[in-house]
């Protein structure tokens, strides 16, 4: 799946199709959708355009990270400059911006330059400043932007399906059909259920907190010295706009621009709403645009049938030329050409296919007498069948094929009847599962499975023609059933390939038409009866020009908004006239949603900022009598450098060494006599300090923990004192094969990074570490937005909340405060060697072999979990190896090649090592050993059973859930889980989200993870016969099972 990294770390998702040799075009989407809204333009252009069609995700938006930041016009231009220049095009790109995507793309030339812009096309753009202010007397109220937000605030899903529709729409249709010259022509036209819900999908999968900052980022777009500046370059710009656009008054944006811009062209949508990209199915417009030309579209045969589509203007009067004889309402037709500079604009500035009826923007529906009625926009032949082929052709091969066999049976060589019998059932079975493949659109599987019949067929012919003619006593003899068989099995193969022929040429059509409306008849007919039922019902161009009495077109018309919303429930929620209220700004209804949002708040929040400088999160028990308590800080080995390694654990050690309240002593009395008791440890990426207390000794506990971490004396006699300390737990810890060996696994894994040094540090760093040292780690690391306060069992939030807010409340943020989860550092670079620590006087050896994991954010997290516990631990004394549902742990077992193995996934924030550690004292086996470990790996890409997944996932769950008994392990849990994702799963999520891997799923992460990766050896001990570091490197992809 393609994402690139931006500047901050933050992943962002883009597709790219077409020709990678073929003209780029960046489509960047409007607010608040994501790349599939481009998607059907997109198939469209590539059927007959040779370009290259990269639709990235905003930050926030669709597949893309959400870092809870950067959700302004800087950062959106800064993400699109990493993009372009990730991508190393080889030629110049037109940028495509819809709606606030304009602006990116005027933002992006001034600041990056011209010199690789091809050409600017700014479609339904906010482009160069929508609303009013202190220097712009166009464009809309301010206003209207925060009715929006606090709509969403409000009622998110509801403003989705009822509100955007009338903003991307042209105008609601009237009430009143008198309102019309003809209201027999009043449009009955509505948006179907599921063209909303195609919409509701792209916004429900955008950060709630992206759609509310990027709205506000849009109400603040003012790049008109940009558009200025433009207008100095060479550069070509298209304008596309309709004039009943809405959301971005035309006269407000593109006209403006047209005037800034000396080479830009302007083409107007008659009728066409802000949602002017995505309308209907394709009708002749889109090839007409792409010859620069587009004609009025065929009147409807029937006043009820789909109006025309609308067509482009221009407001150019040189290029403009009007048909004399055209209806009243037709489109205003050009025949000039693209203008070009010489910058390729001309070639490609009609790859959009603007307009295909202003409906909204999403695919609208057909009439049913547009659908019954065969017209312009139908580029299906009339005439195709609806429904798929029956697989009839595949019950007469298999009959003919399977006859013809049997009477070869009779007489002959038996062997070959056997296989022409065996042959005809095969191609009986081939040829109806690629129908019904076809069918199901799955076009090319059907397509190879149709090839392969091709080649059953003819070894049908083959045999046959062997029991035809068959030698006996070295003359050709010929029967007359062999005779009938050849006969028989020869029609067989004339009928299947007119099958062939015919059903090949049928089903590529009906899948051509199938994709461009999937939305059946019968669909359409049954929401057209509804036409008062729907409250999204968007109007289409009439027929006929519409009397004096227009509704509306105010960019935003808050009234509007308030009668499409309906009332929320009567349980003591705001109803319709507070919403209408607060749709007009007054302060009573803006109290309503300021106090709805703030009762959300308070129910949905976990842990909370503002006024209190650092994160809490709780998880209470009512009936436990103790507590755990502790602050989990976003800080460990992996903050430090090559000068300071060491200086976390260090301060680990000096926690309890006494404060400027508490000497050693006072501190020790003062827990003994709680009955507590205080911890601390030091890891990779966390530092933790947590105290375990009776419920009412909380506030006490809070009190020494934040005594601790903000008073500490460092003194430098105890730091004298316990550097002795840490030097003998150094020597003690170099003493234990396993730590030695996963030392250096991260050593050799990530070479030249921070994950890669220990986290006790060289011991050259030991002795010379000063109390400046770690006074400065303290200063850099101590900080307000990288520490959680967790606790867990008789504890209450609101009580948390104040001793948060009484200990705590002088601690000071960083200078670019990050969010939980967020890595302070660049993700690191995992490298594929190996290190070797030969000893013949240990008496066993210990391997270690590991690939680049996952981290804890990953969404294959699960996936990754649930492949570790496929392969499993062993240990020989635990006695019946060979029922154990590791495949391995039988084959080590029977063979005696370990004492024994563990699977590990040890995941950081942003990756992780996945691997195996083996222990064995059977030296001469090394090779076999490693040998059969790489073939389990390689078969977990390929075969993995249902059996072996749902067992593994039992295990997993077991593992997970029992681990998290008692409120110490609680809490660890919580606090692990918010420094490294800024959030927490419960239990009931963790068990949903292991269910819900499948064997798919496992499949898939092992052939991304495991198949033909980099990976990481270490050897320690008696390692003689380690198999070569190429040969297990090779083994990844090429090891056989």
């Amino acid at each position: 799946m393609p994402f690139i990294t931006a500047q901050d770390g933050t992943k962002l998702f883009y597709r790219d199709w077409g020709h990678k040799d073929g003209q780029p075009v960046i489509l960047q989407h409007g607010w608040p959708f994501n790349s599939v809204q481009w998607e059907q333009v997109a198939a469209d252009l590539l059927q007959d355009q040779h370009v290259r069609l990269i639709m990235p995700d905003r930050r926030g938006f669709g597949r893309s990270d959400d870092p809870g930041h950067g959700f302004n016009l800087d950062t959106f231009v800064e993400d699109l400059h990493t993009l372009l220049t990730s991508l190393h095009l080889s030629k110049s790109a037109i940028l495509v911006g819809n709606s606030m995507g304009g602006a990116e793309a005027v933002k992006y030339a001034n600041c990056y330059g011209t010199q690789d812009i091809a050409g600017i096309v700014l479609v339904a753009s906010s482009v160069p400043c929508p609303t009013k202010n202190a220097t712009n007397e166009y464009g809309s109220d301010p206003e209207i932007y925060n009715q929006i937000c606090d709509a969403f605030m409000l009622n998110r899903h509801q403003f989705t399906m009822e509100g955007l529709p009338n903003v991307f729409g042209a105008h609601i249709t009237p009430k009143d059909p008198s309102s019309y010259a003809e209201p027999a022509l009043a449009p009955r036209l509505d948006a179907h259920p599921y063209t909303i819900q195609w919409a509701a999908h792209m916004v429900a999968s955008a950060s709630f907190w992206a759609i509310l900052e990027t709205m506000k980022s849009i109400r603040d777009i003012d790049v008109r010295k940009e558009v200025e500046e433009l207008g100095k370059s060479d550069v070509s710009v298209l304008l596309l706009h309709g004039d009943k656009d809405v959301s971005q008054d035309i006269n407000n944006t593109a006209k403006r621009v047209l005037t800034m811009v000396p080479n830009a062209e302007l083409k107007v949508y008659e009728d066409g709403p802000h949602g002017v990209i995505n309308a209907g199915p394709a009708g002749k417009e889109t090839a007409q645009l792409a010859q620069g030309t587009a004609a009025p579209a065929d009147p409807p045969a029937d006043p009820n049938a789909l109006p025309p589509d609308a067509s482009p203007t221009t407001d150019s009067p040189a290029l403009a030329t009007t048909p004399a004889n055209n209806a009243p309402g037709s489109p205003t037709t050009t025949d000039a050409p693209l203008s070009t500079n010489g910058t390729g604009m001309n070639a490609t500035a009609s790859l959009i296919p603007i307009s295909r009826g202003p409906i909204s923007t999403m695919p609208a529906i057909r009439s049913p007498a547009a659908s019954s009625t065969p017209t312009a926009s139908n580029n299906v032949t009339s005439g195709i069948p609806s429904t798929p082929i029956p697989p009839v052709g595949g019950y007469i091969i298999g009959a003919g094929a399977a006859f013809a066999a049997l009477l070869d049976l009779m007489g002959g060589y038996k062997i070959m009847a056997y296989t022409g019998f065996i042959t005809g059932l095969l191609a009986f079975g081939i040829i109806s599962l690629a129908i019904v493949l076809a069918a199901e659109e799955h076009a090319t599987l059907s397509q190879s499975l149709t090839w392969a019949n091709v080649a059953i067929v003819l070894v049908v012919g083959i045999l046959g023609g062997f029991c035809f003619l068959h030698p006996r006593k070295l003359q050709w003899h010929l029967r007359a059933h062999d005779m009938l068989g050849a006969a028989l099995g020869g029609c067989a193969f004339a009928t299947w390939l007119v099958l062939f022929l015919t059903s090949k040429l049928t089903l590529a059509l009906m899948l051509r038409q199938h994709m461009r409306h999937r939305v059946d008849d019968a669909a359409i007919l049954e929401a057209s009866k509804l036409p008062e039922q729907n409250p999204w019902r968007i109007d289409l161009p009439s027929l006929s020009p519409r009397k004096p009495k227009e509704i509306s077109e105010l960019p935003f018309d808050p009234a509007l908004l308030s009668e499409k919303l309906a009332p929320l429930s009567a349980n003591g929620e705001p109803g319709k006239d507070a919403l209408a209220a607060a749709t007009t700004g007054s302060s009573s209804a803006s109290d309503v949603v300021s106090n709805r949002a703030k009762s959300v708040m308070e129910e949905a929040r976990k842990y909370y900022k503002g006024k209190r400088p650092l994160s809490i999160s709780e998880e209470t028990n009512p009936t436990a009598q103790t507590a755990t308590v502790g602050v989990w800080i976003d800080a460990g080995s992996r903050a430090e450098n090559a000068k300071n390694n060491g200086s976390a654990h260090f301060l680990e050690h000096m926690a309890f060494k006494g404060t400027k309240k508490r000497s050693q002593r006072d501190l020790e009395l003062e827990v003994e006599n709680l009955g507590a008791h205080l911890n601390a440890y030091t890891s990779r990426e966390q530092t933790v300090y947590y105290a375990k207390a009776f419920k009412n000794d909380v506030p006490r506990a809070v009190e020494i923990l934040s005594d601790i971490l903000q008073n500490s004396n460092l003194d430098k006699q105890a730091i004298e004192r316990e550097r002795d300390v840490i030097l003998r737990e150094s020597e003690e810890v170099n003493k234990l094969m396993d730590e030695v060996v996963f030392d250096h696994l991260h050593a050799t894994a990530y070479q030249g990074e921070s994950l890669g040094r220990t986290i006790l540090g060289p011991r050259e760093n030991i002795e010379s570490l000063t109390r400046e040292d770690l006074e400065n780690y303290i200063k850099t690391n101590y900080k307000a937005d990288r520490m959680v306060l967790v606790g867990a069992g008789a504890v209450d939030h609101d009580a948390l909340v104040k001793l948060a807010e009484q200990q705590f409340g002088n601690l000071t943020t960083s200078a670019n405060p990050l969010k939980l989860g967020t890595p302070s550092t660049a993700k690191p670079s995992f490298t594929g060697s190996e290190i070797r620590l030969r000893d013949d006087t240990v008496p066993q050896a210990h391997i270690a072999i590991a690939v680049e994991g996952c981290g804890w954010t990953s969404p294959d997290y699960y996936s990754m979990l649930v492949l570790q516990s496929i392969v499993g631990s062993w240990d020989r004394t635990l006695g019946a190896s060979s029922h154990l549902s590791s495949r391995l742990s039988t084959i080590v077992s029977k063979n005696q090649l370990a004492n024994s193995f563990m699977s590990f996934n040890t995941s950081y924030t942003d990756t992780g090592l996945w691997g195996i550690y083996m222990v064995t004292e059977n030296k001469d086996q090394i090779d076999d050993l490693v040998h059969f470990t790489q073939a389990e790996w390689a078969r977990l890409s390929i075969s993995v059973t249902e059996g072996e997944v749902e067992r593994a996932k039992q295990q997993l769950k077991a593992s997970l859930l029992l681990g998290l008994d008692g409120t110490t392990a609680v809490a660890e849990d919580i606090g692990r889980q918010m420094v490294t994702t800024g959030k927490r799963l419960s239990p009931q999520e963790v068990e949903a989200a292991v269910n819900a891997v499948t064997v798919k799923d496992v499949r898939r992460v092992a052939g991304e993870y495991l198949w033909d990766k980099e990976v990481a050896v270490v050897g320690g001990g008696p390692i003689e016969c380690l198999t070569d570091y190429n040969r297990v490197r090779g083994n990844m992809s090429y090891n056989r099972y």
